[in-house]
């Protein structure tokens, strides 16, 4: 199950940690196997026109909780597709700057891919079609993700 943050709850860490726990309180009840992953997305292409405070805070408190829930595990357990989405040299936003267009989901697709499967998404056969750009964003999902 993926946990995407709600950057509101997330930027205070408290009702965050008792969102996520009640959420994995339900989830554990109904298979106590369940695997849970935190997806941290907060990304704008603008860091000074929005706030670059508040995506960091979104970051290092997924990461806090993430090392809370899951110990030495916790890394791979924190999908990070803002990361990538940051460092794409592809447009993958719409002009709003904050909603990804199609590049970016597929971008953020191929970062769970890999989060998930633990596996390399370059050379994955499956793309948008006409989506010409999809080895690069193979590519960086697989370095930045």
């Amino acid at each position: 199950v993926i946990l995407q943050e709600s950057t509101s709850r997330l930027q205070n860490y408290d009702n965050y940690k008792k969102d996520v726990n009640a959420v994995i309180n339900v989830l554990t009840k109904k298979n106590p196997n369940v695997k849970v992953f935190l997806r941290t997305s907060w990304s704008h292409s603008s860091q000074e026109k929005y706030n670059y405070v508040a995506m960091k805070t979104v970051t290092s408190n997924t990461e806090k909780l993430a090392k809370e829930l899951f110990g030495d595990d916790w890394k791979t357990r924190v999908i990070y597709d803002g990361k990538a989405l940051q460092k794409s040299s592809i447009k993958v936003l719409e002009d709003d700057e904050k909603h990804q267009n199609r590049h970016g989901s597929y971008l953020i697709a191929a970062c769970i891919y890999k989060s998930l499967t633990g596996r390399n998404p370059v050379g994955n056969t499956y793309t948008y079609s006409n989506l010409s750009d999809y080895k690069t964003l193979q590519t960086i999902a697989n370095n930045n993700c």
